[in-house]
């Protein structure tokens, strides 16, 4: 009897005599036995006791004897984040600064073992906590609308704006700024609209409203005409300059707004503007007049 070691498997290799009485036969035969050696974890990056901020990526090796891996695991805090591979990227700004628990796991056809590390997390003198600035422009607050609504808002940050969000009655419906709505897939009553922007830290602003959508009745849909008369378009200008807006509409106007570059800055149909505050160069006025029943013009 000898014993046969290869890559797959360990084998008792026997020889197995039959005799008779004319002849002798050797019959070699093969004995498998279980894989009993489990991987071989490691992680890789980051270090044991390492000191971290922002978002860091997570490695980690998995060998076994039989080259087989059949399932993969990375956990934080005992939390399972990972499981199809070697990798992942960790924001670690949405953690508490402390220490965290590391845990790599692989598994071959039997067995599981795993590598565990702890890390510290420290974003405290660094992390932006300033929440973004949020205000729904379209529609206004407890209007009542019909048909296609135009949701919009405006968001603004020290850092930038990294993502939008809409949501209605609780259901996300776009990851931009704006969204045409189309109440006639609703019921008529009260909705909520919820705006959010996130910034690149992932601090979350907000604005909420409610409005009464009604489709029974023909109603108000025409928007406001909206001129800007002060200053001209395509004009050159410095220091303190008028911006006046002239909206017209035959239910009235129930509010204002005024934005350069994207930026609000007044709820009036005027705005004194200090152009020295500005880079020279080419920039955007908007102004926008919402009547009663939500419609905006611009």
């Amino acid at each position: 009897m000898r014993l046969l070691k290869n890559k797959r498997s360990l084998a008792i290799i026997s020889s197995l005599l039959i005799v008779s009485a004319t002849s002798m036969i050797s019959l070699p035969f093969i004995l498998n036995t279980p894989d009993r050696i489990p991987p071989i974890i490691k992680i890789t990056n980051p270090a044991q006791g390492a000191n971290l901020s922002g978002i860091i990526t997570i490695d980690f090796t998995a060998t076994d004897q039989q080259r087989v891996i059949t399932e993969l695991q990375i956990l934080i805090d005992g939390e399972i984040i990972q499981t199809s591979s070697y990798h992942y990227s960790w924001n670690t700004i949405e953690e508490v600064d402390g220490q965290h628990t590391i845990t790599c796991r692989a598994k071959d056809n039997t067995l599981w073992r795993q590598d565990e590390i702890s890390v510290f997390i420290n974003n405290s003198k660094d992390k932006d906590k300033t929440l973004p600035n949020v205000t729904i422009i379209s529609p206004t607050a407890n209007s009542t609308v019909s048909g296609t609504v135009f949701i919009d808002m405006s968001a603004t940050d020290d850092n930038g704006i990294s993502s939008y969000a809409i949501f209605i009655d609780d259901i996300f419906k776009t990851g931009t700024k704006s969204y045409s709505w189309d109440t006639t897939q609703v019921n008529n009553g009260i909705h909520t609209i919820l705006c959010e922007a996130f910034d690149p830290s992932g601090n979350i602003g907000t604005d909420t409203l409610l409005i009464t959508v009604n489709n029974s009745e023909i109603l108000d849909i025409s928007s406001p005409n909206v001129t800007i008369t002060s200053p001209v378009a395509n004009s050159t200008v410095s220091g303190s300059v008028s911006i006046i807006m002239d909206a017209l509409d035959d239910t009235g106007i129930s509010s204002y707004a005024i934005y350069i570059d994207t930026v609000l800055k007044s709820s009036t149909s005027t705005y004194s503007w200090d152009t020295t505050q500005e880079n020279n160069g080419t920039h955007t006025i908007l102004c926008i007049a919402i009547d009663p029943s939500g419609n905006n013009g611009s």
